[in-house]
């Protein structure tokens, strides 16, 4: 992403997190209905633990929307199967003009599940506009504002492990 669009969707960013007045309450896993799922970065090497994480929701009776954030305008050609949308679809000024986006930030949500692994901006914006009642996600110094647990992964954990710790903590919760 350019610098100049970077800057301006920090500065909406921090905005938008001090207008949130949404109530954000931990609802029991088994009770939890609708989630969430914002994934960065959809690979071919990924595209298998990602169908398998969102198959395992549906099986267990979730109802499951699906968000993917790539940097690379060409996604074509990885096949993905869920709604995607690219930097193209952030203005010079960071206003997100992809329906996908504004269409998911729309949905209440009993827990939205954020799978990246370095932090995005883009996120940020996401997640502050979102109506989810708990957002989960890996810990990233200056995020406290967008997410409501936090999970503290070392350097070399995986998509992978990001999910089964995010899975462990969130059936924990009563």
């Amino acid at each position: 992403m350019s610098g100049i669009k970077e800057y301006f969707l920090g500065l909406r960013n921090r905005f938008s997190s001090k207008k949130d007045n949404f109530e954000r309450y931990a609802l029991n896993y088994n009770e939890a209905i609708t989630i969430g799922v914002l994934f960065y970065d959809f690979t071919r090497s990924q595209k298998s633990v990602i169908v398998g994480f969102v198959d395992k929701l549906r099986l267990e009776g979730k109802q499951v929307k699906v968000l993917i954030y790539s940097e690379e305008d060409n996604i074509e050609e990885v096949g993905r199967p869920f709604p995607t949308f690219t930097q193209k679809d952030i203005s010079v000024l960071g206003n997100i003009q992809s329906e996908e986006v504004i269409d998911f930030t729309d949905q209440t949500f009993d827990y939205l599940f954020c799978l990246y692994l370095k932090h995005v901006p883009t996120f940020d914006f996401i997640l502050s506009k979102s109506k989810a009642k708990l957002r989960i996600g890996k810990y990233f110094e200056n995020s406290e504002d967008y997410l409501d647990l936090m999970l503290n992964l070392s350097e070399n954990s995986s998509f992978a492990d990001l999910i089964e710790m995010i899975l462990q903590y969130t059936k924990k919760l009563n």
